[in-house]
C-alpha cells in the first residue's frame, strides 16, 4: 500500500487557499447569475436563488466539478484540490443536520427538546 502524505507539498498550500477563495467566488457568481436569470423570467423571480442556496451542497457540483477539472487540466492541481476540498466541506455542511420539514414529526420534537 502506498502511503498518502497528509502534509501538502512545499508551495501547495497557497494553491489550496486559492482554490478555497475561487470556490467562494464561484458561489457568489452563481447566486448572482441565478438571481438575474430569475428576475428576467418573471417579476419576483429573483427568489429562484433561494432553492439553489437551500440545496447548495448538491447544486454547486454543476460548476465546481468542471472548474476543478479545467484547473487540473491546465496544471493547477493544488488549486483544483482546494476547490474540491471546499466543495466537499460545503456538501458535508449542508447534509449535516437538516431539520425535518414536518413540524409534528418525532425527530423535530427531539431536536427542540435537546436545544
Amino acid at each position: 500500500m502506498i502511503p498518502i502524505p497528509l502534509k501538502p507539498a512545499p508551495g501547495e498550500g497557497r494553491g489550496i487557499t486559492r482554490g478555497f477563495l475561487l470556490n467562494l467566488f464561484l458561489h457568489v457568481v452563481a447566486a448572482v447569475v441565478i438571481g438575474i436569470i430569475g428576475s428576467r423570467l418573471e417579476p419576483g423571480g429573483e427568489l429562484l436563488v433561494l432553492p439553489f442556496l437551500a440545496f447548495l451542497g448538491v447544486m454547486q457540483w454543476i460548476y465546481i466539478g468542471p472548474a476543478a477539472w479545467l484547473l487540473r487540466r491546465r496544471g493547477s492541481t493544488a488549486t483544483a484540490k482546494g476547490v474540491l476540498i471546499a466543495g466537499s466541506l460545503a456538501t458535508a455542511r449542508s447534509a449535516a443536520r437538516r431539520p425535518c420539514p414536518r413540524r409534528s414529526c418525532a425527530c423535530t420534537k427531539r431536536a427542540r427538546a435537546g436545544s
